[in-house]
């Protein structure tokens, strides 16, 4: 390097760096840190050409610390100085102190020197002399400038301008050396300078084009990119030598690969016949049937399953073909075959009417079959169909549990189902589960592995060495090996991954067409060209329709982009594999990935077509903040709906949850519309889901918002759901006084809203459970503050009644002249049941008379309980399903799942004595925490569940847990004879002594009458509950006693059911009291009339007995 010669002053100061002075004798570091630190300013006077007064010295030097004497201290220290650096080294003037130049040099002032030198140099094109003169000024660095003078403001301001002229110096070399043509050595100081200072333009747009001078265009885009995206956080555009590094860029040589010379599906052969003969065979069969083929990402299945589906779908033998692709973001149960549905629905033998009236019902079991059921139909209709569905590791919960339906039950359909699974993929573990289910159950599975070395060679046309090598390098994988570089003297590079494979065909795209691919990565491997052009149209530099074609085409000739079918919709365009479009949406830097879904989420609200309303919320919660607050949450709230509609609960609330999050994140955000129905929305979604901890949260967060707003209306729609949240635990005593005050609360206001009598019915129904006495009081409240709905009121509340007062109420209710009148009948004949005073099949003239939409469905419930305590069970699960279209008809959420609770109880009721305890435990596994909101016995019905199947440990800790809550007087609804006989019910099984013995106790007062549970079943006579207990305390003569009572009673009301179970009861107990005769005639009776009636449970049971309670 050359040598630069600034001055011959005999002392140097140097300060860049802890300070040092230079002398005759060699270099020295003064020992006193205040004289260091007065040299290092009296350097940094000279850096800025001027003198120092005493004054600016002294505050300097010295600061706040005043000694009272820091003047003539000063005077003692640049004495010192002198002493060190010469007599004539510091100059006193009238304008202060300052360093004599001539007598002692600065390195300060020698870097800005040689600074100034090497740009003269650069400007003039003498790039060697400007290098050199640029190292010679960044050698003067020799660590922390000015490291004995740091605070201060002054210091601040040297450092800061010491610091630009550095990393300027730093450019400026990289520049010269860029002209002396090394470029590598320019690239590593200006990514040093853009690092330190991502401001930089100037160093940004260099940095890009040592990148493209030495081949690298990817890395030169990609700083390109950053340098935009860095400018515009700082509000600033690309200015004019960053725009003309982008053209540069831009008309940089694009790398076109030619397309494969060999058919994608090389080595696939036997595979495509195995196929072919399963779906051909299950066509013609015909009976549904099952394919899956599995494999690595790239591995070609869908290049298999492309091929074998026009195959069939084309000739004279063609059959219908239809393809579905599974989508993380498509979160909706049914969302990948919604379309289909409605397609094949409107078809002449394929009704979508189970299907609504399934979804309606809020059956997920029966909505899951009757989708099954439309595509058998479907198939039957069609002639023959083969359902693809691709990427079934992204398939929801639903989806598959349909598909297992359909390979379970194997209608004679000619159907076949492939499915493409992804071997690894990161899911749930509910879903890997799934996916085994139904890799297991398939007819026929294939998992495709890598080609072998003939294949790659011929796939390739390379030598057998090399396929080899490259076999190696990728496993086989077609997708890799097409994307993998093959350098041109014929080597592979052997650290290569198929990300890098990728980058090189995405770094091969002109900067506006990889601003495109970038946005076309964001709306997925599939899109819409319509929503692209749309979506880059509106970009802030936005691109026509003409530079958006060009993109694509240049994406297609580069293999990023699958090529065009010509048979194909023409506005459909797709990535070549669905990890060139990861690759490309991981490389997009955050920012950009946040704008692109903007962008997105508002050319989809534009389409004047129906958008899936979960994708609309994936980009638009991606797209905040810039696509707005109350866009987003419109839109996820949209997508809950849509997903609860589906019975997706759990999808619904992550829906509702995000819409939710984002309010509380936007301090400036209106939420006075929003916060309601979401809270509202989110809270049924959690229950239903089974969530009832996040449930009560949300209830409580809408009680709270209600309070806050003044709005006890909104506020009790809070307290009412957080009761609907205990399913199966006792409800704490605060949220009850909660209700009963939210009650008090709406009551009080002036003017309260129409949904109020709704709301206040619910809510009176829910307190009278648990708080008779406080709802009696509250009840008669309301009927006074709103007489029109008096009527409405005792409707809802007779069922918590107890017999006596029931039989008195529906007598109130007659009176009314709003009381409807075929519900009123049904509650009087319901009573008179109840007091043993008259028969399920008395109808009087009950069927004439008119009433509502609630009271015809009652009426359903009611015919549907005499004919299942006929024993007509076969009827009654025909009356069941024919019912469940009318679930959809409630008129709140609250009598919606109260509906379908009661179909439930129903079902079960069936199971139970038809001795189905399959069905039993299947039911219970669809049992939904919400259908508890107004029949908490179904928390009993739970407890016999358990021990029914099996699990005594967790029914009797049950039993124990509902002891407790029977004896507090906190059971719901515990003077209900319901309550009561399935607790009994529950304990009998398990031999819970304590239990039972409460139960007989609880049902001693009530001798004469018959346990009839919400107008939808009938459990016997109290009789009949008594004496089972006292069998089983072997109190043999009150248990014949009572059983005979109950099999009166039971011909009495016209219950066959539960005479054959009175007889059996008897018959056991007149057994043990050695009445033997009698014992077998009843027995005898009782096997005739249950295998009349099938129930097979009770016929089969052994006989003798064991004891008296054996069987009962």
């Amino acid at each position: 390097m050359t040598a630069v010669k600034i001055g011959v002053a005999a002392r140097r100061i140097a300060a860049l760096g802890p300070l040092e002075v230079d002398g005759p004798d060699g270099r020295t570091t003064p020992g006193s840190a205040r004289q260091r630190r007065l040299l290092t300013i009296l350097a940094v006077g000279a850096f800025s050409n001027r003198a120092l007064g005493t004054d600016e010295l002294l505050d300097a030097l010295y600061g706040d610390d005043d000694m009272g004497n820091t003047r003539r201290a000063l005077s003692t220290e640049l004495w010192r100085c002198r002493q060190l650096l010469g007599a004539d080294a510091v100059v006193t003037s009238a304008e202060g102190h300052r360093l004599d130049p001539s007598a002692v040099r600065v390195d300060l002032v020698e870097f800005r020197t040689a600074i100034a030198a090497g740009r003269e140099a650069l400007r003039t094109g003498a790039f060697g002399e400007a290098v050199d003169r640029y190292d010679a000024a960044l050698e003067l660095w020799h660590g922390d400038p000015l490291a004995d003078w740091t605070d201060g403001q002054q210091a601040r301001a040297v450092l800061a301008s010491l610091g630009e002229l550095r990393l300027g110096c730093v450019e400026d070399k990289a520049e010269a050396l860029a002209g002396l043509g090394r470029n590598d050595d320019a690239i590593r100081l200006l990514e040093s300078v853009v690092e330190a200072e991502p401001q930089r333009e100037h160093a940004w747009a260099l940095l890009a084009e040592c990148l493209l001078a030495v081949g690298d265009r990817r890395r030169a885009s990609a700083a390109f990119d950053t340098a935009r995206r860095v400018l515009a956080e700082h509000g600033v555009d690309p200015g004019a030598e960053l725009s003309a590094v982008r053209d540069l860029i831009a008309s940089s040589t694009v790398v076109r690969r030619p397309a494969p010379a060999v058919a994608d599906l090389l080595g696939r052969a036997e595979v495509l016949t195995v196929l072919s003969s399963a779906v051909t065979a299950a066509l013609r069969g015909p009976q549904t049937t099952l394919a899956v083929i599995s494999g690595e990402a790239g591995i070609g299945k869908s290049a298999v399953v492309d091929r074998l589906a026009e195959g069939l779908g084309t000739g004279d033998d063609a059959v219908q073909v239809v393809s579905v692709a599974c989508d993380r973001r498509l979160t909706r149960p049914y969302a990948v075959v919604e379309h289909l549905l409605t397609r094949f629905g409107e078809s002449a033998g394929a009704s979508p009417a189970a299907v609504l009236a399934a979804r309606d019902s809020g059956d997920e079991a029966a909505l899951t079959a009757a989708v099954a059921g439309l595509l058998e139909t479907a198939a039957v209709e069609a002639g023959g169909l083969l359902l693809v569905v691709e990427d079934a590791h992204w398939a929801t919960l639903e989806l598959l549990e349909m598909l297992r339906v359909l390979v379970v039950r194997r209608a004679l359909a000619p159907l076949a189902v492939l499915l493409t699974l992804r071997e690894p993929a990161s899911v749930s573990d509910d879903v890997a589960r799934a996916v085994a289910e139904l890799t297991r159950r398939a007819q026929v599975t294939h998992h495709l592995d890598g080609l072998d070395d003939h294949e790659v060679a011929e796939l390739l046309g390379v030598g057998a060495d090399q396929a080899r090598e490259l076999r190696e390098l990728t496993g086989g994988n077609p997708l890799y090996l097409r994307h993998l570089s093959v350098l041109p003297d014929g080597t592979v590079a052997p650290s290569r991954t198929l990300d890098d494979a990728l980058d090189e065909h995405i770094d091969a795209l002109p900067v506006e067409a990889l601003e495109a691919m970038e946005v076309a990565a964001t709306i997925g491997k599939d899109f819409d060209l319509r929503v692209l052009t749309s979506a880059l149209a509106h970009r802030p530099l936005g691109l026509d329709a003409m530079a958006v074609a060009e993109a694509v085409a240049t994406a297609t000739a580069i293999g990023l982009l699958a090529p065009t079918d010509p048979r194909a919709d023409s506005h459909r365009a797709s990535f070549s594999h669905a990890l060139a479009r990861d690759r490309l949406y991981a490389r997009t830097p955050s920012r950009r990935r946040t704008v692109a879904h903007a962008l997105v989420a508002q050319a989809l609200r534009r389409r004047p077509d129906a958008v899936e309303t979960d994708l609309l919320a994936h980009h638009s919660r991606r797209g905040w903040p810039i696509c707005g607050t109350a866009d987003a949450v419109s839109a996820l709230r949209g997508a809950g709906d849509a997903a609860y509609r589906q019975l997706g609960f759990t999808e619904a609330l992550n829906y509702y949850d995000q819409a939710l999050d984002l309010i509380a994140m936007d301090p400036d955000f209106d939420a006075s519309d929003e916060t309601r129905p979401l809270l509202m929305s989110a809270g049924r979604a959690a229950v239903t889901a089974g969530d009832l901890d996040r449930g009560r949260a949300l209830y409580d967060a809408l009680r709270q918002h209600g309070r806050a707003a003044g709005d006890p209306v909104t506020a009790l729609e809070g307290s009412t759901g957080i009761l609907q949240t205990y399913f199966d635990e006792r409800v704490s005593a605060t949220a009850l006084e909660a209700v009963a005050d939210d009650i008090a609360l709406a009551l009080s206001l002036e003017d309260p809203p129409d949904t109020m009598h709704d709301l206040g019915i619910d809510a009176l129904a829910l307190l009278h459970l648990y708080q008779p006495a406080r709802a009696h009081s509250l009840r008669e409240r309301f009927a006074a503050r709103f007489p029109a709905v008096h009527a409405r009121v005792l409707e809802r509340t007779w069922i918590y009644e107890p017999v006596a007062e029931a039989v008195a109420l529906t007598a109130e209710l007659a009176a009314l002249p709003d009381a409807d009148p075929l519900g009123t009948a049904l509650r009087a004949w319901a009573s008179e049941v109840a007091a043993g005073r008259r028969s399920l099949h008395d109808a009087r003239d009950t069927w004439t008379l008119r009433g509502s939409d609630q009271a015809h469905w009652e009426s359903r419930l009611w015919r549907t309980m005499a004919v299942m305590a006929r024993g007509e069970f076969d009827r009654a699960d025909r009356l069941i399903a024919a019912t469940e279209a009318d679930v959809s008809l409630a008129a709140s959420p609250l009598d919606h799942t109260t509906r379908a609770g009661q179909l439930m109880g129903q079902r079960q009721f069936v199971a139970v004595q038809r001795g189905d305890f399959e069905r039993l435990v299947r039911l219970a596994a669809e049992l939904r925490p919400s259908m508890a909101s107004m029949r908490p016995t179904i928390r009993f019905n739970a407890a016999l569940q358990l021990a029914m199947s099996g699990d005594r440990d967790g029914a009797w800790a049950r039993c124990d847990r509902l002891y407790d809550e029977f004896r507090a007087g906190v059971v719901p609804g515990q003077e209900l004879h319901a309550t009561v006989a399935g607790y009994l019910q529950a304990c009998s099984t398990i031999e819970h002594e304590a239990g039972l013995e409460l139960a007989r106790e609880l049902f001693r007062p009530h001798v004469g009458e018959h346990v009839v549970l919400s107008l939808a079943q009938y459990w016997g006579s109290v009789r009949h509950q008594i004496g089972k207990v006292s069998a089983f305390f072997e109190d043999l003569d009150d248990a014949e006693e009572q059983l005979r009572g109950a099999l009166e009673e039971h011909h009495e009301v016209g219950a066959p059911v539960y005479v054959v179970h009175s007889l059996r009861a008897l018959a056991s107990v007149l057994w043990h009291r050695g009445k033997r005769a009698e014992a077998e005639q009843t027995h005898a009776q009782c096997t005739a009339l249950a295998t009349t009636l099938g129930m097979v449970a009770v016929a089969g049971r052994s006989w003798p007995p064991p004891h008296a309670y054996a069987g009962i």
